[in-house]
């Protein structure tokens, strides 16, 4: 295509001028460009100055929108559909290419792919490592500028912990040059697997300083740095420190209680990680039973993939006790008359040693022998 400007300023000797052209489309891709040629020339057709070579400013792809990724099934470690949508800046047409780097922490099995858009089909795809391509296949100009896209697609593996993954990277291409491309960040957040536990104890008495003995069966794997979560209901009121405990897969376990938020951080729990599946016996010694007669509120627990802070299974329900009294021994009690004539009229004085810490509101039952 040729342009020719009439009537430019007359100039003497050197001088820069500029003009526009207006509209004029960029190139559809950042694929490099052929250059531009100008000239200047008389009214006669004669060439006074001329210049090749000159090339537009460097092309930028446009910016893909309105991204968002959700799985038919959150759970970690699990493989379901999944369902990829975002917007385009620019038309793509027939064999332009979709290409999705996952983030690293997910795995790709695809068997298949669906357009939801537009009814079109997918011509191909292949997947190298985390990278997804797709080549767009059916009609003349597919998608238009703005046009929401939306990829069904199949088998895509949860990460194997409930931390945010990285991001994913989106881009549209033509002959492998882009289009447009996601700037946004788009991650995904799976969600935690549900731990299987008993609990018993050695002693059930109130007050009582017992043995704990925890069951946990792991739905998800953890590695050697994994991390166990215990916390306690309110009606506990052990001070912080370290506790005595053993594994049964580890022979460095290590329990460390924090009062504040009555958590007890597991650590060591197995030396080379937790299998799925795999049942885990932890035993705590020096827990002191709390004072209220009855069941109280379920331990919680929540294991961590490694050292983080982010769960792979969690439980709120099923670890209760249920505490009976505790009996006084005859040595804690003491009871004297001011006479000891029978049938006498006498002051009885009672002494008691409690084992358990009495409120100012507690009572006294004393029943008296006919």
């Amino acid at each position: 295509m040729t342009i020719t400007v009439l009537y430019l300023i007359s100039t003497s000797g050197t001088s820069t001028f500029s003009f526009t052209v207006s509209p004029f489309n960029t190139p559809p891709t950042t694929e490099p460009q052929g250059s531009f040629s100008l000239q200047t020339g008389s009214n006669g057709g004669k060439t006074i100055d001329g210049c090749t070579g000159v090339k537009l400013t460097t092309v930028t792809t446009g910016q893909l929108t309105s991204p968002s990724f959700v799985m038919a099934n959150t759970l970690i470690n699990t493989v379901a559909q999944g369902n990829l949508t975002f917007k385009l800046a620019t038309a793509i047409f027939i064999s332009d290419t979709i290409q999705i780097k996952f983030p690293g922490e997910m795995s790709l099995s695809i068997t298949g792919i669906i357009m939801a858009s537009g009814n079109r089909a997918v011509q191909s795809y292949s997947v190298v490592g985390s990278v997804l391509s797709l080549v767009i296949g059916t009609g003349t100009q597919l998608f238009l500028a703005n046009t929401v896209i939306t990829l069904l697609i199949s088998s895509v593996g949860n990460p194997p912990s409930t931390a945010t993954t990285g991001i994913f990277s989106i881009s549209t291409k033509r002959s492998n040059y882009g289009i447009d491309s996601l700037v946004q960040s788009l991650t995904y957040t799976a969600t935690s697997g549900v731990l299987s536990a008993s609990l018993s104890a050695s002693v059930l008495e109130i007050g009582a300083t017992s043995v704990y003995t925890l069951q946990v069966t792991f739905t998800n794997k953890v590695t050697s740095a994994g991390v166990l979560y215990i916390t306690f209901p309110n009606v506990f009121t052990m001070a912080s420190g370290t506790f005595s405990c053993t594994s049964n897969a580890s022979i460095s376990t290590t329990c460390n209680y924090a009062s504040s938020s009555r958590t007890m951080t597991v650590t060591s729990i197995s030396t080379s990680g937790v299998n799925s599946g795999t049942t885990v016996s932890l035993t705590i010694n020096g827990i002191t039973n709390p004072i209220s007669v009855g069941s109280f509120q379920s331990l919680s627990l929540a294991s961590t993939y490694n050292s983080s802070s982010d769960y792979v299974d969690t439980l709120s329900s099923g670890l209760s006790l249920t505490l009976t009294t505790r009996l006084l021994p005859a040595s804690n009690v003491a009871i004297s008359a001011s006479a000891s004539t029978v049938y006498t009229l006498t002051t009885m004085t009672i002494t008691i040693t409690n084992q358990n810490p009495l409120a100012i509101s507690s009572l006294l039952y004393i029943v008296i022998p006919s």
